[in-house]
């Protein structure tokens, strides 16, 4: 998981610190800073973990519920601007 937090270059370039932690034996959970293509697939592989199921649950403040794939959800601009706020 240290390497995960602190370790991992993809693309040739360093990754922002990610938050890393068990939630049990067999999960993760990871809050980005940024995100880059398949990012979390591709640092698991780094460190020799397989990923078999990746769920989002928020994009900064916006909590994303429990959309089914390809499902979508209308934010109003107080939420989206209250998110930017947050960065």
């Amino acid at each position: 998981v240290q390497m995960l937090r602190h370790g991992i270059h993809l693309d040739d370039r360093p990754l922002k610190p990610a938050d890393v932690d068990w939630i049990n034996d067999l999960q993760l959970r990871f809050i980005l800073r940024q995100g880059r293509f398949r990012q979390i697939r591709r640092m698991c592989e780094e460190v020799g973990l397989k990923v078999e199921v990746l769920q989002r649950v928020r994009i900064g403040n916006l909590m994303l519920g429990r959309l089914a794939p390809g499902q979508w959800m209308t934010f109003t601009m107080e939420e989206l601007v209250g998110d930017l706020e947050w960065h």
